[in-house]
């Protein structure tokens, strides 16, 4: 018996019929908000860093209709990838490492250091790229430390590294405010 099975098997076995309810209803609601979520976030993201930038005088009733397609648009391709592939799950949490490793020190480094006026765009650039290739490379190569973790940390050395060469003395660029 696969350990699937056997969970599944001993979950039936022991748990009363009403307390499997709950839990089948718990799982239901993190699905729920999870996905919600995420087409929300990436909604938002086509919707005002994209589209709102390459015309920035489209109404605001367009605007909530264009997002509403794209939600919808969004769902079926998510519901098409999890009935093609099966895997979906990894590729869902590879993309929250990649996500991680590339805007985590971005995030964070520039807003604990953002009154040291330390931080430039170049560098918060080169974090971005050099997390996502950390990541990637530490992946393909199976080290034993995470490789969304490794990513940070080369993120991390970029942005110190790619700021110091680029700061000019006496400017503030990439301030928080």
């Amino acid at each position: 018996m696969e350990p699937e099975e056997y969970w599944l098997d001993q979950i039936r076995k022991l748990l009363p019929i009403g307390v499997m309810a709950l839990f089948a209803a718990l799982v239901f609601a993190t699905l729920m908000s999870t996905t919600s979520s995420g087409v929300q976030t990436s909604v938002t993201n086509i919707t005002r860093d994209i589209i709102s930038t390459i015309n920035p005088n489209i109404p605001d009733r367009k605007m909530v209709t264009i997002s509403r397609v794209l939600s919808a648009v969004l769902m079926a391709i998510a519901l098409l990838m999890c009935l093609v592939w099966t895997d979906t799950l990894n590729w869902l949490t590879n993309t929250y490492a990649y996500s991680a490793a590339a805007l985590a020190c971005p995030v964070f480094l520039s807003y604990g250091l953002r009154n040291k006026h330390f931080i430039t765009t170049p560098g918060i650039v080169a974090g971005m790229v050099f997390g996502l290739v950390g990541c990637a490379v530490a992946q393909i190569m199976k080290t034993s430390l995470n490789f969304a973790f490794i990513g940070i940390l080369v993120s991390a050395v970029a942005m110190v590294i790619v700021s110091a060469a680029t700061k000019k003395k006496g400017t503030i660029v990439a301030d928080a405010e």
